[in-house]
């Protein structure tokens, strides 16, 4: 799903966050726009900022890739090793994106696919 959600990415190793903005995500990882590059296979957690706080999943970093639009880095990421509460914690925010974004997509929304 396309969205724009600001994003707080503590990598392992750094003390200080890495922010940016989730632009596509799913239930499997997603992308986040980012002036700062990252290393492939560095685990971090991502703290998806939200109307009433802040949700905390655990991923991986794939990849980084340039963008070419702009002169910002992008990451793409995948969700790794999800307990329970998060893994509902992150329906509840695909569920919030899809809700925003109902206009654009009708019901050929992500979670609506998931379904079928």
């Amino acid at each position: 799903m396309k969205c724009f959600v600001a994003v707080e990415l503590r990598v392992d190793g750094s003390p200080a966050p890495v922010w940016g903005n989730l632009s596509n995500t799913s239930m499997g990882g997603g992308f986040v726009e980012t002036a700062t590059p990252l290393k492939t296979g560095v685990k971090l957690e991502i703290g998806l900022w939200v109307a009433n706080g802040k949700i905390w999943v655990k991923g991986m970093i794939l990849n980084g890739i340039v963008t070419r639009s702009n002169p910002t880095f992008g990451v793409r990421l995948k969700f790794d090793n999800l307990e329970t509460g998060e893994r509902e914690s992150l329906k509840q925010f695909l569920k919030f994106v899809e809700g925003i974004t109902k206009s654009y997509q009708n019901q050929q929304g992500y979670l609506a696919q998931m379904k079928r």
